[in-house]
């Protein structure tokens, strides 16, 4: 996995042409403020699960339940919450697995109609909650 300066700096050297700037600055803005706010602050120890996707012919069998649980699972051998920020697709996944939906936050760019919702959720092992 990438560190998010291995990322950024990636991103630098191979712009992404696929991606409105704007856009992409808002989302920044919003995961930065996310981070600060919750994963920075109230939950320090934690087991970030970033960017969980599976290829299409793999919805719906299990992959994503799967490596989800991977996660769980080592952020309980290390005493540690989950954090994730679900897409809507996401959802209903990390429900049924125990995550609690903390706070939504929205990215949206001044002067556009359209907004993304981005669900932030977490996973309290249960000596940890406790």
């Amino acid at each position: 996995m990438l560190t998010r300066t291995e990322n950024w700096a990636l991103n630098r050297q191979h712009q992404r042409r696929d991606v409105n700037p704007t856009h992409l600055s808002a989302f920044d803005g919003v995961m930065d403020s996310v981070k600060r706010d919750w994963w920075t602050d109230k939950y320090p120890e934690n087991f970030h699960l970033n960017l969980l996707c599976t290829l299409p012919k793999y919805h719906w069998r299990g992959a994503g339940t799967k490596l989800t649980c991977w996660g769980i699972d080592t952020a309980i051998a290390e005493d540690a919450v989950v954090a994730v920020e679900s897409s809507p697709m996401g959802l209903s996944l990390y429900k049924r697995l125990g995550f609690k939906l903390i706070d939504t936050r929205a990215v949206q760019v001044d002067g556009e109609k359209e907004e993304l919702l981005v669900r932030i959720m977490v996973f309290v092992p249960k000596q940890k909650g406790d």
